[in-house]
C-alpha cells in the first residue's frame, strides 16, 4: 500500500497524474474508435441505397462521410503519437 509516509514527496501526485492522463486517453480512444467504427459501418450501408437515391446525392454523402472519417482518424493518430511523447 502506498502512503505519503513511505513515498518521497510528489510521488503520489505524479502517479495520480499519470493514472488520470492514461484513463482519459483510454476513454477518448474507446469513444472515438467506437464512433469511427459506427460511421464506417454507416458508410458501407449507404451503398445499399444505390437503387433508391440519385447517384450524385449518394456520391456527395459518401464522400462527405468518408472525408469526416479520415479526418477523425488522422486526428486520433496525431493525438496518439503526441501523447506517447509526453
Amino acid at each position: 500500500m502506498s502512503t505519503a509516509a513511505t513515498n518521497p514527496p510528489g510521488v503520489d501526485i505524479v502517479a495520480a497524474r499519470e493514472h488520470s492522463i492514461t484513463s482519459r486517453r483510454t476513454r477518448v480512444h474507446v469513444i472515438v474508435c467506437h464512433d469511427l467504427d459506427a460511421r464506417a459501418h454507416t458508410l458501407y450501408e449507404m451503398f445499399g441505397f444505390a437503387n433508391h437515391v440519385s447517384p450524385e446525392v449518394l456520391a456527395a454523402l459518401t464522400r462527405e462521410l468518408a472525408a469526416n472519417i479520415i479526418q477523425d482518424a488522422a486526428c486520433l493518430s496525431a493525438t496518439s503519437k503526441a501523447s506517447k511523447l509526453l
